[in-house]
C-alpha cells in the first residue's frame, strides 16, 4: 500500500495532497469507499480549499449513504466558490437523500446564481432541476411558477 501511495504522489507531481487525492480516487474505482473517504479527508486537510475535493467528497459521501455529511461538504464547497455547478448539483442530490428542506432551499438559490453565468442551454437544464428541487421544497408553489 506504501508503493501504492508513493506512486500516486509522483503521478500527481509530488503534491501531497493530490497524492491523497489520487490514492482516494483509486481505492474508490476498487470498490473501497472507506479508504477513498479516508483518502479524500486527508487530502482536504491538506488543501481545504480545494473546491473539486470537497465537491468529489461529498459525491462519495452520498454514494456511501451519508447525505448529511455530503450535505456538509458541498456547502462547504459552494463557500469557496458559489459558481460551482458539480457543487450545487451535488448538494440537490444528497439534500434530496436527507430530506433537507433547508439545503434544498440553499441548492435552489445557488442554482438560481449559476443560471446567469452559464449558456441558455445549460440554464434551460438547470431551470428544470431549479423546479424540481421546488417541488420538493413546496409542491404548491413550483406547481405556480413551472
Amino acid at each position: 500500500m506504501r508503493k501504492a501511495r508513493q506512486q500516486a504522489e509522483i503521478i500527481a507531481g509530488l503534491d501531497v495532497a493530490q497524492g491523497d487525492r489520487a490514492q482516494a480516487v483509486i481505492a474508490e474505482s476498487q470498490g473501497n469507499d472507506a479508504l477513498a473517504i479516508k483518502d479524500y479527508e486527508e487530502a482536504i486537510a491538506k488543501a481545504p480549499r480545494d473546491v473539486r475535493m470537497r465537491a468529489e467528497l461529498g459525491a462519495l459521501y452520498s454514494q456511501a449513504g451519508r447525505p448529511g455529511q455530503a450535505c456538509v461538504m458541498f456547502r462547504q464547497a459552494l463557500a469557496l466558490e458559489p459558481f460551482d455547478l458539480s457543487a450545487v448539483t451535488g448538494l440537490a442530490r444528497a439534500a434530496r437523500k436527507a430530506g433537507d428542506t433547508a439545503d434544498l432551499k440553499a441548492a435552489a438559490a445557488a442554482l438560481q446564481n449559476v443560471v446567469g453565468r452559464v449558456s441558455k442551454d445549460t440554464a434551460k437544464l438547470l431551470r428544470r432541476q431549479y423546479l424540481e428541487i421546488r417541488r420538493q421544497i413546496d409542491p404548491q408553489s413550483a406547481a405556480a411558477s413551472g
